[in-house]
């Protein structure tokens, strides 16, 4: 049975509590500000008087005032890692009044065998109270998908489906357990993978591999720059700090055979007359194939002597003209006319012209 003087004094009090959510979402803002972790999102709710009423009809628990329901004000922190959890509830500890006996953590399983939904969940005191609580649960993205996946279902599978569909939930639950453990691993890995490419492309023997990785170091390399600005100075332009295209250039050092750094570096020391010899031609080539020249350039990308050397390389490669239109018809067909063998081949034939015999 309901007892109607507390959905009363509920509705009586709504929009007082509706402040008390939007200024509770708006300190959880401020206060997880943070360098060492990233947040996916911050939500806040306020029961509705149909969910309230379903709570307080429930046989298993009688409700002696409305404050004794702990979640009328809900906050839900979602994280994209799972170890941000630890620091967003030391956070949580310091800055409130935590109602310890009544908050619960739900990301640890009493039974190892036992899969399910995980989460943080803190009961906190409003300020200045010792009655009024509101309730923040903290858990990641994956760790949210499932519960609102086993919401949707409309009961908790993993407790009342046959036996068969019980595993079947449980594997899927172990499998999202693992993805966030292989996160977390997976960011602290490629974080020491960059480590070492900022420690090792200071070697000159360290043959590392060109990647996204390695070419956001490399095209801040003084060599690179160097190039990038006598290239800026040929067209009376400024270097800028955007990069040329990282994924495009990388593809096109890879179909160059310029698949290391220090093979990069080397070749830069070798052809940089060439390079810059290429620049003004290449331009007019652009201007006759596509309509864009010098002033359809704002400034000069960082990196943009690697687009030069892979070409000036890809010229090199081959020592008859019609090899190297070939050459360059299959980058082109790789790169910007997929597919259109016969325009990429078109193509190649003027910006051969435009390099010369090199």
């Amino acid at each position: 049975m309901i007892d109607l003087s507390l959905l009363n004094e509920f509705e009586s009090q709504h929009s007082v509590l509706a402040k008390n959510v939007a200024l509770l979402e708006e300190e959880l803002k401020r206060l997880l500000i943070s360098p060492d972790f990233k947040i996916h999102s911050i939500q806040s709710r306020l029961k509705t008087r149909e969910s309230l009423a379903r709570k307080l009809a429930r046989p298993d628990k009688t409700y002696s005032s409305l404050w004794e329901v702990t979640d009328l004000i809900g906050l839900r922190v979602i994280t994209y890692f799972e170890d941000s959890i630890l620091k967003i509830a030391q956070l949580i500890e310091r800055r409130f009044n935590v109602d310890f006996p009544n908050s619960t953590n739900k990301l640890v399983f009493s039974n190892h065998e036992n899969f399910g939904y995980r989460s943080l969940h803190y009961i906190c005191f409003l300020e200045g109270s010792t009655e009024r609580r509101f309730e923040i649960q903290i858990r990641t993205v994956l760790q949210d998908a499932w519960a609102e996946v086993e919401h949707d279902l409309g009961y908790k599978a993993s407790e009342v489906a046959p036996r068969h569909l019980r595993r079947r939930f449980s594997r899927i639950s172990s499998l999202l357990e693992f993805a966030d453990e292989e996160f977390v691993s997976i960011r602290n890995d490629l974080k020491r993978y960059i480590d070492t490419v900022a420690q090792s492309q200071l070697k000159e023997d360290s043959g590392v591999v060109v990647d996204l990785v390695s070419l956001g170091q490399l095209v801040q390399d003084p060599l690179v720059r160097d190039c990038d600005h006598e290239i800026a100075r040929t067209l009376g332009k400024e270097v800028s700090e955007e990069p040329f295209y990282p994924n495009y250039l990388l593809r096109l050092l890879e179909l160059s055979a310029l698949s290391q750094v220090q093979k990069v570096k080397k070749g830069l020391l070798l052809e940089k007359p060439q390079i810059l010899n290429s620049v003004i031609p290449y331009f007019e080539a652009s201007k006759r194939i596509w309509d864009r020249d010098v002033s359809n350039l704002d400034s000069v990308p960082s990196g943009y002597s690697l687009f030069f050397l892979s070409w000036v390389v890809l010229m090199r490669s081959e020592s008859l003209g019609i090899n190297r239109i070939n050459r360059a018809a299959q980058v082109l067909s790789e790169l910007d006319y997929r597919g259109d063998l016969k325009k990429a081949t078109e193509v190649a034939s003027k910006l051969v012209e435009a390099f010369g015999t090199i």
